[in-house]
Order: C-alpha cells, then sequence, then structure tokens
C-alpha cells in the first residue's frame, strides 16, 4: 500500500505513517519554484532538503524572547520583531555578508506560520540585498 501511495503524493513531500518514528516537515506550497520559503520546525522532525535552521542556537536566531525587558518595557511579539530589525541592521553594518550563507535556501523557525516571525525581518533584508532570488522563475513555470 505505501509504495502505491508514494506514487502519488508530490515528489517534494515524504509520506509519513503511523509506523514512523521520524517523518520530514513539509514546506507550505508556492506556485513559484525556487523562491526560498519559511517553514516551522518540529522537534523530533526532520528538515527538508535545501533548508536552514535561523531559530535562537543559531547565529540568526533572535536575541530577545516574548517577555523579555528591555529599557523597562516588555517585550510582545511586535516588539521583539522591531528589536531584531534593529539588531539585523547593526549586524549588516558590521558584517554586510551576514545573511550571505542563507542565501537560496529555505529557513526555518519554531514561530507559527501564521504569526510574525523574524525569518519575515530575514527574508525583507534578503530581497534588498539579493533582488533576483526573490522574483518567480517564469521558464520553469512555462515547462509543466
Amino acid at each position: 500500500m505505501r509504495k502505491f501511495l508514494n506514487r502519488i503524493v508530490k515528489p517534494n513531500k515524504r509520506l509519513t505513517t503511523a509506523g514512523d518514528n521520524i517523518s520530514t516537515i513539509t514546506i507550505p506550497d508556492n506556485d513559484f519554484i525556487g523562491i526560498p520559503k519559511r517553514f516551522r520546525l518540529i522537534r523530533g522532525k526532520k528538515m527538508p532538503p535545501n533548508s536552514k535552521m535561523v531559530s535562537r542556537p543559531s547565529r540568526w536566531g533572535n536575541p530577545k524572547k516574548i517577555g523579555d525587558v528591555v529599557q523597562g518595557v516588555e517585550l510582545d511579539r511586535d516588539g521583539v520583531i522591531v528589536f531584531y530589525e534593529e539588531w539585523l541592521d547593526g549586524n549588516l553594518f558590521i558584517n554586510p555578508n551576514f545573511l550571505d550563507p542563507l542565501r537560496g535556501f529555505n529557513l526555518g523557525c519554531p514561530c507559527p506560520l501564521n504569526l510574525k516571525c523574524h525569518v519575515d525581518i530575514i527574508f525583507k533584508k534578503m530581497r534588498k540585498l539579493y533582488p533576483g532570488e526573490f522574483e518567480p522563475n517564469i521558464k520553469l513555470e512555462e515547462n509543466k
């Protein structure tokens, strides 16, 4: 049965069954081929191919958590995102190649996909630094 199901599942997805100990995280579908995407890291699951983790243990992780206090103000999600954008601007000023290792990769963070996340800020900065990499690849779409 599993062999049959593998044939009808998209090739970039991995079918998981109840017997699997570790499954692969799937990346949200996008009509454009080759554009980096954000995905949610889930403990115990493998990262998809062509992906990098940018959560807190990495050098691109957000140094502040929701609830941290900065200058006497407790940060909510929006405050943490604003702090991260300023922090990232400082790192890019010191090292303009700070985001280079992330070029062309899907980026993963444990934040839910329906909420704002520091990965959105990373992509925003990367769109300015590397504008051609976030354009849809029309040639690949026409060959479908």
